[in-house]
């Protein structure tokens, strides 16, 4: 990253200038706006980027919620938390080769996903892993939630509720 400036002016010559860092790999190019309403909110974007990056936005996330679930070993359930009684209802090995993972929740009721880097055995506590849940459909058989990656090559677990009516209705297609 290089310290760089970015200048907006409008035709009449008045300007303001944003710090902003950006990797240019060379010059910056003075940026022109006419329209009053384009400038204002290229300046708006522009000065919520810098304010998020002064903040510390961006950088490696954190899980700063009350009731953060506890994660289960592979394989296993979850056991306590916002998530209790969950149980594993699909998986998806590890794959370096992936070249897309989707995840299509048909089922009435919410899922979780859980994704884990793969290197951990069936048993184990998942290894930099992260869960995020996908919304249920109006019913079951209803498009509800999905989930795509076309970089993600660790292992998923689907998450359903035990006392689902109807079973859960989830779709994992892998290239």
């Amino acid at each position: 990253m290089t310290d760089t400036t970015l200048l907006v002016k409008d035709g009449a010559g008045s300007s303001q200038t944003l710090a902003a860092q950006a990797n240019t790999g060379g010059s910056l190019t003075p940026y022109h706006v006419e329209d009053a309403v384009q400038r204002a909110a290229l300046i708006a974007v522009l000065t919520a980027i810098e304010a998020a990056s002064a903040a510390g936005i961006g950088g490696t996330g954190r899980d700063y919620s009350a009731g953060a679930p506890s994660l289960p070993n592979i394989g296993q359930a979850f056991g306590s938390g916002v998530y209790a009684g969950y149980v594993c209802v699909a998986s998806r090995a590890a794959n370096p080769a992936r070249a897309n993972i989707d995840i299509e929740n048909c089922t009435g009721a919410q899922i979780v996903v859980l994704r884990d880097d793969g290197t951990a055995s069936a048993g184990a506590a998942p290894a930099n892993a992260s869960v995020f849940a996908l919304a249920g459909g109006t019913a079951p058989g209803a498009q509800g939630g999905a989930w795509s990656s076309p970089t993600f090559k660790g292992r998923l677990q689907i998450y359903a509720p035990t006392a689902l009516t109807g079973g859960a209705f989830v779709t994992v297609m892998e290239d």
